[in-house]
């Protein structure tokens, strides 16, 4: 019977409650569930440097994500795509920055993908490169160091 539940969850159902664990300030523990063991993340535009990431590297950098951020939620949503084991959010994201508290806004598109297990296969962001880049800089470039080393 669980496996059957776990089918029926689409890559939509999933991304939100991965949106939701993160706009609450959830960690690795809330979010580890949510991931298959063949979990992968990438955050594009690649000039970001941002390297992709399997399941157990991302924990650590969610982890870690308290030092860059204070929070993060999602303050409009501007499309969705639902295609059952692939969704696509268009987001405007609202992030504080966890040392300086300056506040940065950006449109975010995440990519989601499901696996037969139920869970999320893969993360996919795509990102407003000036903002990201700006946020990351701020306070002692804590977001370079945390998405850029191997």
């Amino acid at each position: 019977m669980a496996q059957a539940e776990a089918t029926t969850k689409t890559a939509l159902s999933l991304g939100q409650h991965f949106l939701d664990i993160l706009s609450t300030g959830g960690g690795p523990t809330a979010l580890e569930p949510l991931l298959s063991e063949s979990f992968t993340w990438k955050i594009f535009p690649e000039s970001l440097g941002a390297l992709p990431r399997n399941k157990d590297d991302y924990l650590l950098i969610i982890g870690n994500l308290s030092n860059l951020y204070k929070s993060l939620k999602a303050t409009k949503v501007l499309d969705t795509v639902d295609a059952g084991d692939s969704a696509v959010l268009h987001l405007h994201i609202q992030l504080q920055h966890g040392t300086t508290d300056e506040v940065f806004g950006c449109e975010y598109i995440f990519i989601f993908r499901s696996s037969p297990d139920g869970k999320l296969a893969s993360v996919t962001e795509f990102v407003d490169a000036e903002v990201t880049r700006k946020s990351w800089a701020a306070g002692d470039g804590v977001g370079f160091n945390l998405l850029n080393k191997e």
